[in-house]
């Protein structure tokens, strides 16, 4: 299987990686949900959650570090003002971010 050849990993140790993404955004899928109700609940977690999941993917799709200093969609400068030396921190710029929802307002 090229794919996980590509990856370097068995296919147990694939399936524990995507199984892992998948219980992830499960659960995120209902803490969104319950935002949708509560707005005052889970104001950045889903957002801040995604970008580490981001950057996990990206750091398992090639060798290159991730550049915490570039918008991750536009390549930009990251400049939304969050700490970016600490994941899970959201790093996008601030036009990408405010675009998607990922900077409360």
């Amino acid at each position: 299987m090229k794919h996980l050849e590509e990856q370097n990993e068995t296919y147990f140790e694939h399936f524990g990686k995507a199984f892992m993404f998948f219980a992830t955004l499960f659960i995120l899928s209902i803490v969104v949900l319950i935002h949708a109700i509560f707005p005052f609940w889970f104001t950045t977690t889903a957002s801040c959650k995604l970008t580490e999941l981001i950057a996990k993917m990206k750091r398992c799709n090639c060798d290159e570090e991730v550049d915490l200093s570039k918008c991750p969609n536009c390549g930009g400068e990251a400049d939304n003002g969050y700490d970016r030396s600490y994941p899970p921190s959201a790093y996008w710029c601030t036009k990408c971010a405010t675009f998607d929802g990922f900077v409360d307002e």
